[in-house]
């Protein structure tokens, strides 16, 4: 086997041990020859190299010095290939255990294997990319470890188990809490452990903080308070315990608890509790002084408490309770920090400070224009940097310059998926070490470590999917439809892709196809688009991409061409017309024809309708006429009757008078005579 380290070529010849090609001469490795197969080849810090085989074993040496062995722990195991990595370190994958990164001692710095940041346990090779990321062959597929970035998580493949909700340095180590207990980091790698968290014996449940007093390490836990001592925990109080602060005499505390504020004084370096703040029982989860007489306590849900003690850290006067009527917004979600000694209260709409004038709480004008309104439910500080949790989003507020600040939260989109949603909660370490609290452990974020972030963003067009009428789909390379033709009735589906797998997951799209759509999509996951029943007519598709940091891609566009199909182009068109107006030229003869025959059938219908019409007038006309003669006729004898029945009256009327005349005389003359 070969290898290539810088301008140097170096390669095995089976049993006779490694050799350099120098000025086209091979020059033998001295005290190489029973190095048994090599698999990788890198350089040591101290312009070695060391030889990996592919049993485990190393070994370190040059041309010019004597090769010896090196040790290596033996469950390591078989050595598939080692290569260096950008930061310094060595990455090495093994057959049977996973990966290990190395540091440049060959000190085991990180261990990954099956579901402890790897999918299988056997690397068959490695590969570091130019955004100094590694690329992991597995037997079942690739890995993508994500080393470059300054964000780490700590949880149960290093044997923190639970969600972190406390984390303290103190004394050169450093204790994590989770639901779980408290857990304290391993001196050194263990064979047997693999891990580098234990827990740490009665501390099993919940733990809410650590609380440093003097040169001790309390805890608090939901079983109650512990002194921390040579890594064994002493319980003195028994109520669930959130917080301790000091006070003015370095033999009593004050500690915040489930039932209000107690007071612990310190006999035998055992504490005990020697009283509480009196009539007060609102859990008391938070505790910050603004001076020596005056201390703070924030409720979620209930709102601010201003305590005033005198020097015997008796109350001076009334417990004072903060809140809606006092400038705040509402009373929820209100918390007390300390920042670089002053005091701040976050709220649900902004961040406020209590003016001592009007005695009420006036919006802070800094974080209120930098971070906005939206409620922070962590703060903290260190060394020109605030971290920040809000809206379940990590960031950073940075100051540059005087007067010139920065807000960073595109890196975090990493991470916040991850942060605990319980008691959020922001731990710093030191300048270069912040812990945050995770669903499933902690993330550690290394503000003053350098990463690579690679400028070269672009999207790309993978492919175009035509489905026809028949419901075919054939997949075309996007170059071969650049400006041609399809017809009107297929579906188009444009499939797309950023190739930047750094926080890959969060890349986004947008397209728009024009002239049909004017306005840019909303940024969306989907790598595809589909368009159907597209009318006729030039389309230009374009799409771009977003990454994790923010940055969009040039626009990729596409142009084609949708027509009718053949039979309803322009020349099937003008066809249909020239034979819809000689279909309407046929009708109109046949009907000039038609109505020519009908007029002929009309007027012979007519003539010898009015022949008959005439026959049937004279008819009728002769008819009427001896009909009218019959009724003259009539009528004559009619009135004739008439004229003799009038005669006949009269006549009897004249003989009836003639009568009545005779009567009259003959009785006259009988009167007379």
């Amino acid at each position: 086997m070969a290898f290539l380290i810088d301008d140097r070529f170096l390669f095995q010849i089976y049993g006779e041990g490694m050799f350099e090609i120098v000025n086209d001469k091979f020059i033998h490795i001295s005290g190489t020859k029973n190095i048994p197969d090599v698999v990788s080849v890198v350089p040591s810090s101290d312009d070695n190299f060391y030889y990996f085989c592919s049993k485990g074993e190393v070994f370190k040496g040059n041309p010019s010095k004597r090769v010896v062995k090196i040790e290596m722990p033996e469950f390591i195991g078989l050595i598939n290939q080692v290569i260096p990595l950008s930061d310094g370190t060595l990455a090495a994958g093994t057959q049977n255990n996973g990966l290990f990164i190395l540091d440049k001692e060959l000190n085991i710095i990180k261990h990954f294997t099956k579901n402890e940041g790897l999918s299988d346990r056997t690397v068959k090779a490695l590969y570091e990319d130019d955004c100094h990321n590694l690329w992991v062959a597995l037997n079942n597929g690739i890995d993508y470890l994500e080393l470059s970035l300054p964000l780490t998580l700590i949880n149960d493949d290093v044997g923190l188990e639970g969600t972190g909700y406390a984390a303290q340095a103190f004394k050169n180590d450093v204790y994590l809490g989770t639901n779980n207990g408290l857990f304290i980091q391993e001196d050194e790698y263990s064979e047997l452990a693999k891990t580098y968290y234990k827990l740490l014996p009665g501390s099993e449940g919940q733990v809410y903080n650590f609380s440093v007093v003097g040169d001790e390490l309390l805890l608090n836990h939901n079983r109650g308070s512990f002194q921390i001592t040579n890594n064994k925990l002493i319980q003195f109080h028994d109520i669930g315990s959130w917080e301790f602060i000091e006070t003015g005499n370095p033999d009593v505390i004050i500690g915040g608890n489930y039932q209000g504020m107690s007071f612990f004084n310190k006999k035998n370096n055992t504490w005990f509790k020697s009283g509480s703040i009196p009539d007060f029982t609102e859990s008391s989860r938070i505790l910050e002084y603004e001076n020596d007489s005056t201390l703070w306590m924030t409720h979620g849900s209930k709102g601010a408490y201003r305590l005033i003690l005198d020097e015997n850290l008796n109350l001076k006067r009334k417990i004072e309770h903060f809140g809606i009527a006092d400038g705040f917004p509402s009373n929820l979600m209100i918390t007390v920090y300390s920042l670089n000694g002053k005091l701040i209260f976050t709220s649900e709409r902004g961040i406020f400070n209590f003016n001592n004038g009007s005695n009420s709480f006036v919006p802070n004008e800094f974080f209120n224009k930098w971070l906005g309104k939206n409620h922070v439910s962590a703060i903290a500080s260190g060394s020109n940097n605030v971290f920040y949790i809000q809206d379940q989003k990590f960031g950073r507020l940075s100051q540059e310059n005087f007067g010139t600040y920065k807000i960073q939260t595109n890196l975090f989109r990493h991470i916040n998926e991850f942060i605990n949603d319980d008691l959020p909660n922001i731990s710093i370490i030191d300048d270069n070490n912040v812990l945050i609290g995770a669903k499933e452990g902690f993330i550690l974020y290394k503000p003053n470590k350098k990463y690579f972030i690679r400028k070269d963003f672009n999207v790309i067009l993978k492919s175009v999917e035509i489905q026809a009428s028949s419901d075919s789909i054939k997949k075309y390379n996007p170059t071969y439809i650049e400006n041609s033709k399809f017809q009107k009735q297929q579906s188009f589906t444009f499939n797309y892709a950023a190739p930047y797998f750094d926080g890959y997951q969060y890349v986004q799209y947008s397209y728009r196809l024009l002239p049909l759509e004017a306005q840019w999509s909303n940024w969306s996951n989907s790598a595809s688009k589909e368009y159907t029943y597209l009318p006729a007519g030039d389309y230009r598709f374009e799409v771009k991409a977003i990454n994790i940091y923010g940055k969009e891609s040039p626009v990729k566009t596409l142009s084609f061409i949708v027509v009718n199909p053949w039979y309803i182009s322009n020349y099937a068109i003008a066809f249909y017309i020239i034979i819809i107006f000689i279909v309407i030229a046929l009708i109109l003869i046949f009907q000039k024809k038609k109505y020519v025959e009908e007029n002929i059938q009309i007027s012979k219908k007519s003539e010898k309708a009015l022949k008959i019409k005439s026959e049937e007038i004279n008819q009728l006309s002769l008819n009427s006429k001896m009909e009218i003669d019959r009724l003259n006729n009539e009528k004559l004898r009619s009135e004739l009757n008439l004229k003799n029945d009038q005669l006949t009256t009269i006549t009897l009327h004249h003989m009836n008078t003639n009568e009545f005349i005779q009567d009259i005389r003959k009785k006259i003359d009988l009167f007379i005579n």
